[in-house]
C-alpha cells in the first residue's frame, strides 16, 4: 500500500520530482533505521490533530513518553549514543515548506503516517540564503524511524494524507526551546539563532516565523504538496 500511495504522491506533485528515503539520494541528508517503536506509536495515535490544514503541535520534551521506558532508553542509550537528548511528539498538517532549520546534532524522527520531507544541505547555503529550486523531496514511509543529519536543512514534514502527521521527534537535550540569554551578533550565522540550537532561515509568506524573529533567507517558490488519498 505505500508503494502505491509514493506513486499517487509522486503524480500528484510532478514538480517536487518526490524520491524515496531509501534511494541513494537520501544517504547525504539522513538514514533509515529499522528499528520499531509500537508503544510510542500507540501514544501518539492518541494524541488530537489540528483540524485546520497548516496546523501544527509541538511539544520540544513530551514527559508522557517516559512511561515508555524500554524504548525510550533504546533511543538514548543506542541511536543518540548515550548523551543527554529529549524525545518530543509533533502533530500536524503541514503542507507547505516556509522555512528551513538546522540543529548541531542529529535529529531522530519515528513517524506514524506517511510525510515527504523537502530537504537541502548547508553547503547548498549561498551567504545564509538558499533558492528553493535546490530543495530535494522524499517519501517516508508510515511507521519509520528516520535520522536526519546535523548538516540537512529541514523543517516540518509535510503530510501526504488527510490523516496529518504524527510523529516523536528526538533531538539534543533543550533544542527548539526558548533561549536562556541574548545572542551576541559577531557574525552573520548569529542572526539566524532563533530558539536553542535551532538556526533558522525562512520564506517571506511565513510571516508567523518572521514575527517570531526569523530571518528571511528563503528565494523562490514557497515550495508545497497536494495530498492525496490512500
Amino acid at each position: 500500500m505505500s508503494e502505491t500511495l509514493f506513486f499517487k504522491c509522486a503524480k500528484a506533485n510532478p514538480s517536487l520530482q518526490i524520491k524515496s528515503c531509501k534511494s541513494a539520494e537520501f544517504r547525504q541528508f539522513g538514514r533509515v533505521h529499522d528499528f520499531k517503536f509500537p508503544k510510542i506509536k500507540e501514544y501518539l495515535s492518541t494524541l488530537p490533530m489540528p483540524s485546520q490544514l497548516g496546523g501544527e503541535t509541538y511539544i520540544p520534551e513530551d514527559h508522557d513518553l517516559e512511561k515508555y521506558v524500554d524504548e525510550c532508553h533504546y533511543i538514548r542509550a543506542n541511536l543518540f549514543g548515550q548523551v543527554p537528548c529529549q524525545i518530543g511528539s509533533y502533530v500536524g498538517q503541514a503542507y507547505k515548506l516556509n522555512a528551513l532549520e538546522y540543529h548541531k546534532c542529529s535529529e531522530i524522527l519515528i513517524l506514524t503516517e506517511a510525510a515527504v520531507l523537502l530537504l537541502a544541505s548547508i553547503w547548498d547555503l549561498d551567504n545564509f540564503t538558499l533558492n528553493t529550486s535546490k530543495m530535494q523531496a522524499f517519501f517516508v514511509e508510515a511507521d519509520s524511524c528516520i535520522e536526519l543529519y546535523n548538516t540537512t536543512l529541514h523543517f516540518s514534514p509535510l503530510a501526504v494524507t488527510s490523516r496529518g502527521i504524527r510523529q516523536a521527534v528526538v533531538q539534543q537535550q533543550g533544542t527548539n526551546t526558548p533561549k536562556t540569554e541574548a545572542t551576541q551578533i559577531v557574525c552573520p550565522e548569529d542572526e539566524l539563532l532563533l530558539e536553542r540550537n535551532k538556526w533558522v532561515i525562512c520564506h517571506e509568506e511565513a510571516s508567523f516565523l518572521t514575527d517570531a524573529g526569523a530571518k528571511v533567507g528563503l528565494i523562490g517558490e514557497n515550495l508545497s504538496l497536494v495530498q492525496v488519498k490512500d
